[in-house]
């Protein structure tokens, strides 16, 4: 079954949960990743998408496209854009699994079975996407990260079941306690 899943993943490219999200789909085994890009002819509507991720706090972000490029032998300063150099890097983890890149502005109409994944877009871009989901039969999974603190928001469909063993109330448990040792040695 998860040979044949096609998942789409949207994010700032720069995003280090794009890349860890990206890597674990394409270790797993997933037969088809899409990576979806910024449009040449973008209309203007992700101007809040593009400064909603703040790169330059994303250190996991940089550490991964570093090691890309790295891993690729893509320079700094070479003219690779970044949406390719994540699919070249995922077809060097797995090469089993189908690597490609489209616009954007192309999912709305040419995807129409598969996942779409979210990642670190804002509220009103997560409903925009969801709501192009349920139109064409999508899934729908979105994640963000800030710091130690994470959401995730998935939509399967109308048909989609849930079927709890126990009938309990989720539990929210916050960060109790954290503690920091320091080894002598390295002081």
């Amino acid at each position: 079954l998860i040979r044949s899943a096609t998942i789409y993943l949207d994010g700032p490219l720069s995003s280090g949960l794009l890349y860890e999200c990206a890597k674990n789909l394409a270790l797993s085994g997933v037969g088809n990743i899409v990576v979806l890009a910024p449009s040449d002819d973008d209309d203007g509507n992700n101007d809040l998408d593009d400064n909603y991720h703040y790169t330059e706090f994303d250190d996991l972000g940089k550490s991964y496209q570093r090691a890309a490029r790295a891993e690729l032998g893509v320079g700094p300063d070479d003219v690779d854009d970044d949406a390719t150099i994540l699919q070249r890097f995922l077809q060097r983890l797995n090469p089993s699994v189908h690597v490609s890149v489209m616009d954007r502005a192309d999912v709305a109409s040419d995807a129409t079975d598969g996942v779409l994944v979210a990642v670190d877009r804002p509220y009103a871009t997560q409903v925009r996407l969801n709501k192009q989901c349920r139109d064409t039969g999508m899934k729908f999974v979105s994640i963000e990260t800030a710091g130690v603190y994470g959401k995730t928001f998935c939509d399967f469909g109308p048909d989609f079941s849930v079927f709890d063993a126990d009938g309990e109330q989720a539990l929210d448990i916050p960060l109790d306690k954290l503690e920091v040792i320091v080894n002598e040695d390295d002081s």
